[in-house]
């Protein structure tokens, strides 16, 4: 398989250069993410699914891992102002990841304070086992997180 790199040029700095077309493919699905509702950086997106946040990780296999961990960071970090300061977030209760990290890294995640398992919402709100992913509480996402 050939990969054909992308053109970019930067208007302000009058650059031009030649990136790979998966770095560039990337950087725009990032791009168009940021513009949705639910975006909180140029990392993470949610939605919200009753009274839980479901966190979503954009495509990111080619930004440096430093660059991944500070956009983590940052983002929950805002995301714990919002949950405590957005009014539309006041009945949420639970901050939901389902991803390949949550299978692959589950110890990644446990150190950021989820817990991962295979879980399931059921009707009435309670996790049951089932599938993978991880969670966390509003309350300890908002004590281990927020700034202030």
């Amino acid at each position: 398989m050939f990969e054909f790199p992308c053109h970019s040029y930067n208007m302000e700095s009058n650059e031009s250069k030649f990136i790979p077309a998966e770095e560039e493919s990337e950087r725009l699905e990032r791009e168009q993410i940021r513009r949705e509702p639910g975006s909180i950086n140029e990392l993470l997106h949610y939605d919200v699914r009753e009274s839980d946040i479901y966190l979503h990780v954009a495509p990111a296999r080619t930004l440096p891992l430093e660059t991944k961990l500070r956009l983590f960071r940052e983002g929950f970090h805002i995301l714990a102002e919002k949950l405590k300061t957005d009014p539309e977030l006041r009945g949420i209760k639970n901050i939901i990841g389902e991803s390949w990290i949550a299978r692959e890294h589950p110890e990644l995640l446990q150190k950021l304070g989820f817990t991962v398992g295979d879980f399931e919402l059921t009707e009435d709100g309670i996790l049951e086992y089932n599938t993978s992913i991880a969670q966390i509480s509003r309350d300890e996402f908002i004590k281990r997180y927020s700034p202030s």
